[in-house]
């Protein structure tokens, strides 16, 4: 064989890289139904709320999907070019769009609480506590943005397993402060949706640490400041060119469900804590 002939890296299994997909949607899935429980614990009326008020925090998060998804397939065409460097740098350009969206989703839901309840129907009994927990889960949309994003460069890179490490660590992380919050275990006061909203922020920004360390220990790409702050369009193109098409998909079926949920809300808390 020529000196000069390229021999490929070994390619992954299949299997290898989709069983911690299939097992991170698993565990998103298991979680969720756990947090419900533990609402349902507190009072029929707090899991009614957290059903309406968490659906329109899931809207917003689909919205990333337009990032992460248009990330991890650019991503992962440079990379089955052999090209790192490029791949990198959609990776870093991606951040200004992630963070910026999140903050962005954050600022309408804090600010817009009211009108997006309106919106909803919800029951005016839920309001209060809805509003609340709005107000404090809405910033976990920055951080869900950019973990969107980071999970997503690691997939395409074939890091799958780490990826959901990642989530599960987060997942603990939230159940751990969340259940004593909510129901004022070891003195603490009893909480309820508040105590999950600061759980959910808490893990959202270690996820983000995480996220961005195995970025740089495992991929050699190291996120900059004014990858934050300066947009660069001619990568977020090729991001957008993807993610909005792929994307666009989730986000009409999210709205279908939407309305589907407003129907609900408007037969009063008990249907809606029935319907969570």
């Amino acid at each position: 064989m020529p000196s000069s002939a390229r021999i490929a890296p070994p390619r992954p299994k299949l299997f290898a890289i989709t069983w911690p997909i299939l097992s991170e949607h698993l565990l998103n899935a298991f979680v969720g139904l756990l947090f419900v429980w533990l609402f349902a614990m507190v009072s029929d009326a707090t899991a009614a709320t957290f059903g309406l008020s968490n659906q329109i925090i899931r809207f917003f998060f689909i919205l990333f999907r337009v990032v992460s998804t248009g990330t991890s397939v650019v991503a992962a065409q440079h990379l089955g070019g052999g090209d790192r460097v490029g791949a990198g740098q959609i990776a870093r350009a991606s951040l200004w769009a992630a963070l910026w969206m999140g903050v962005i989703s954050a600022l309408v839901t804090v600010l817009g609480t009211d009108f997006l309840l309106d919106i909803m129907k919800a029951p005016v009994e839920l309001r209060p506590e809805a509003r609340t927990y709005m107000m404090l889960a809405g910033w976990t949309l920055v951080a869900d943005s950019i973990n969107a994003t980071g999970s997503a460069v690691l997939r395409a890179h074939t890091r799958t397993r780490d990826a959901m490490r990642l989530i599960l660590i987060s997942h603990v992380i939230s159940v751990v402060i969340a259940v004593p919050l909510m129901l004022g275990w070891f003195g603490l006061p009893k909480l309820g949706q508040i105590g999950a909203g600061i759980a959910f922020l808490s893990a959202g920004l270690v996820l983000m640490a995480m996220n961005f360390l195995l970025w740089i220990k495992a991929l050699a790409i190291v996120p900059r400041l004014m990858d934050f702050f300066l947009p660069r369009w001619n990568r977020l193109s090729q991001v957008l060119h993807i993610g909005i098409p792929g994307g666009g998909e989730n986000v009409a079926y999210r709205s279908c469900f939407m309305v589907n949920l407003a129907f609900v809300s408007m037969m009063g808390a008990s249907s809606l804590a029935a319907h969570t």
